[in-house]
This record gives C-alpha cells, structure tokens and sequence, in this order.
C-alpha cells in the first residue's frame, strides 16, 4: 500500500550524536592537530545542538507568522528565555550556573564563527635548521593554557582538547535537564 505521510525531524538528536562521535574520535585520535580539530568540531556541534534544541522547543509555542520570524532572530538565550515566559511566566535564570555556562559557550562559538585579527606575544625558541629554512622559531609552550573560570576549558580555541569537548557534551546535558525539568517543568519520568 503507498501513502504519504508527514514526518517531523528534529535535527537535535543527528547533531547531537555527531557532536559525541568527534569528541571520541578526538579521543582516539593519536595526531595532536587532529585531536584538536576534532574537539574544536565537536564543542562547535554542541552549539549547532543547542540551538536545534531551542528551535524545537519553539514548536510548543502557537504564534503566526510575523512573530514568528521576529522570535527567529532573538539570541539562543532570548529563545529559551521566550519559551519560558510563554509557557510558565519567569525568565530564564541567567544567574545559575548552567545559564553562565552556556551563555559562555556560544561566546565560544561566535568567536570561531566571527573571528578577528588579533596580536599574540609568544616566547619562542629559534634554532638553526638543516632544511630550506635557515631559522626555525618554535613558540615556547609549556603545556598549560589559559582556562575559564565559567566553563572550565580552555580559552585558547586552538588548543582544544578531547576533555574541553566532554566539558561541552556536559554542560549542554545539563542546561537542557536543568531546563525541561527544572525550570519548564516537565517531569520526563
């Protein structure tokens, strides 16, 4: 029997999993520039899974279509907040820890996304090389980064590692629990 039939798709989930799957290749990846690319990947796909969340929770709201385009355009948070105030009256806590959290990654995201030119002062090593190049200068890095104080990783984009992926793996978990039951209300048991 042939029929149509209307199918909804939520692309949370596929962006999601893709989010989980780069963090554990970055996991298992042995090359260090891939490692990070990979984590860099993964805690972008995080953000992209955060705002399909929103969006799909923007389902749950009835408005016609010039509201709805003008919602479109608020900020993630604004989409949260907006959620919030038509479904239970309060604004979202921008103060809890998983707001900050949160609020901190699509920082994150829009400094990879919008980039500026920026000037770094490094300590580096010059040596005579034996290839085409008759100096090389290696920046002197001891290993540690500059970490932030909200989410806990890295502030270097370029040094992410599988740990600063996992760190965003969580906290999108844990906004979004935070979120649909703590905030919404809405018992997933």
């Amino acid at each position: 029997m042939k029929r149509s039939v209307e199918i909804t798709d939520n692309s949370f989930f596929s962006i999601f999993a893709d989010a989980v799957l780069l963090y554990d290749l970055a996991l298992s990846e042995s090359n260090d520039y891939i490692r990070r690319v990979l984590s860099k990947s993964s805690i972008l796909s995080v953000n992209y899974a955060l705002e399909a969340a929103v969006n799909s929770f923007l389902e749950s709201v009835d408005l016609n279509s010039k509201i709805s385009n003008q919602v479109d355009r608020f900020s993630t948070l604004d989409k949260f907040d907006f959620i919030l105030q038509w479904h239970k009256g309060i604004s979202l806590p921008r103060g809890e820890k998983e707001t900050q959290v949160v609020k901190r990654l699509i920082e994150l995201r829009n400094n990879l996304v919008h980039p500026k030119v920026k000037t770094t002062r490094l300590d580096v090593m010059t040596s005579r090389s034996d290839g085409e190049f008759l100096y090389c200068h290696k920046a002197d890095v001891s290993g540690s980064f500059d970490i932030c104080k909200i989410t806990k990783m890295t502030l270097d984009s370029s040094s992410y590692s599988p740990a600063d992926s996992l760190i965003a793996l969580q906290s999108l978990v844990a906004f979004l629990n935070k979120f649909i039951e703590g905030w919404w209300g809405i018992d997933l048991r």
